[in-house]
């Protein structure tokens, strides 16, 4: 059936208590040849995945399933959409923003007879206080500190020819995404292994320095001095192998890779969220209390970025005939250069 079947049975109300085995097998031989086509060497690979892919297709499931429908992104959804009127300056910055985006073009590219594509539009939300001249009717009555918000680093990276096949090829990247973040992990572990490996080597050669001045030591009354930095230098050496001992042998790497991946995907809400923020802000993206309009804007976290970055993101669709022609946009860009 595929991913996108199962999304369609589940979407229009079908009695889908979790993905088919279908599916969890697809989804788990995509995940090994994205991170490590060689975890089909570990122990039990596909016993151990499973259960923790499961509950991964089900967390993603539900949160693609569970976002709003898409919005009208062209210039007559600007100028009805008080979202894309709080997303864009401009009409025409709308319009430039989307045909500038590769997979965008790609889309209508691959398919001739496509008349609008579905995509993910994501952005970086600021809120920054300003300063504001406050006005009482017509007088200026000092200056007050406002709250303004403003979108940029507006990006677009997920494409599909339909609503449904955009959500499904979403639900696609966060899995992926998920088994990536283990698989960092996993980087993580090899480095860590390597400081301590070149750690445990300093250590011994110190060690095997201080007993061979041992005698000579004792000699000239260190015998004291000698005894404490050998008791210290075989402490640490205990402790480096101790920690050496918890992240295994390099004969065990693929089975600790998989456990790590595993781990992410059996608690995918600690790495991959979505969650939102009412602000109810006038036509100039000022915070008021009274007046303009009540937003609700979607803001999801997603594994990859470091430090964690939470981005304002909406499902847009964007007409075939409000594509700039690539020679347009060139003019552009080099009259923005000068």
């Amino acid at each position: 059936m595929g991913i996108l079947g199962w999304w369609r049975k589940r979407s229009g109300g079908g009695s889908a208590n979790g993905p088919d085995r279908e599916i969890v097998d697809e989804t788990i031989e995509r995940m090994v040849q994205t991170t490590n086509p060689r975890l089909k060497l570990a122990k039990r690979f596909r016993a151990q995945l499973a259960p923790a892919v499961e509950t991964a297709l089900a967390y993603t499931g539900e949160l693609v399933n569970s976002m709003p429908a898409v919005r009208e992104a062209s210039t007559a959804g600007w100028a009805s959409d008080a979202y894309m009127q709080a997303f864009f300056a401009t009409a025409d910055d709308l319009v430039q923003i989307f045909s500038r985006a590769p997979v965008l073009r790609a889309q209508f590219e691959q398919n001739p007879g496509l008349q609008e594509a579905f995509a993910i539009l994501g952005m970086r939300m600021t809120e920054r206080k300003v300063l504001a001249k406050a006005m009482e009717g017509d007088q200026v009555r000092g200056e007050v500190t406002q709250t303004t918000v403003s979108f940029g680093d507006h990006r677009i990276r997920v494409c599909g020819p339909t609503e449904p096949e955009l959500r499904a090829e979403l639900e696609r990247r966060l899995l992926d995404q998920l088994a990536l973040e283990g698989l960092s992990r996993v980087v993580a572990d090899q480095s860590n292994r390597t400081e301590l490996e070149q750690e445990r080597a300093v250590l011994k050669a110190r060690l095997q320095m201080l007993e061979r001045k041992g005698t000579g030591m004792r000699g000239l009354g260190g015998e004291a001095v000698a005894q404490a930095d050998l008791a210290r230098l075989q402490s640490q050496l205990e402790e480096n192998t101790a920690k050496l001992g918890g992240i295994g042998g390099s004969a065990q790497a693929l089975d600790r890779e998989l456990e790590q991946i595993c781990a992410v995907l059996r608690a995918p809400a600690e790495h991959l969220f979505v969650t939102s923020k009412r602000l109810r802000i006038d036509k100039l993206n000022v915070v008021v209390e009274q007046g303009g309009t009540e937003f609700e804007f979607l803001l999801g976290q997603v594994p990859g970025n470091v430090p964690p970055e939470l981005r304002a993101f909406t499902l847009a669709r964007f007409p075939r005939a409000e594509l700039l022609p690539q020679d347009r946009l060139m003019q552009d860009a080099a009259r923005l250069l000068g």
